[in-house]
């Protein structure tokens, strides 16, 4: 199966062989920070790494922009805390 992925205005789509499949939302807040707030790949996709490569994708995308980033995504930022290489650009909740 052919992934690929495509920059949209409120975020990343995710295609398998040309079929939407997955998508990550982020915006840019008020404060200057990013938020990426949703992370969605269809079940028929589950245990592939490919919501992991969403945020991935976008959290590089938030650092091409020299920006840092929130996730209010439950699984975003969880994702984001385990991966070390992107402490730079995630900013934790407070608290949390």
């Amino acid at each position: 199966m052919e992934i690929t992925m495509k920059r949209i205005d409120k975020g990343i789509e995710l295609y398998g062989d040309g079929k939407k499949v997955g998508e990550i939302d982020f915006i840019l807040r008020e404060d200057g920070l990013y938020d990426i707030y949703h992370t969605e790949v269809d079940s028929s996709m589950n245990g592939k790494g490919l919501a992991g490569k969403l945020v991935a994708a976008a959290a590089d995308a938030i650092a091409k922009e020299q920006k840092q980033t929130r996730a209010t995504c439950s699984y975003a930022s969880a994702w984001l805390k385990r991966h070390h290489e992107y402490d730079s650009l995630f900013v934790p909740e407070e608290g949390k």
